[in-house]
């Protein structure tokens, strides 16, 4: 693996293994910081990158809230227009 992982940064298209979006080293390498307790500077940058927010959970949240406000709109014309 460590060699399919390392092309984008031999090939000049990233500069790091963490930098490297939408990319399988990436994934696991988010994986490991969401399980580390005492997490590196390097670490805490990875998990709130915006490319990452996919790998994170954090698209979920926001998904999840306008979903919720849509439901609580629904209802509120429901009761108000019947």
């Amino acid at each position: 693996m460590a060699y399919v992982d390392l092309n984008l940064i031999r090939a000049g298209v990233s500069e790091s293994l963490d930098s490297s979006d939408f990319t399988s080293i990436q994934e696991r390498l988010v994986s490991h910081a969401r399980k580390v307790r005492n997490r590196s500077y390097r670490q805490r940058r990875l998990l709130t990158r915006r490319s990452v927010k996919h790998l994170t959970g954090h698209h979920n949240l926001k998904k999840n809230a306008i979903q919720n406000r849509n439901a609580s709109d629904r209802d509120f014309h429901a009761q108000f227009y019947q």
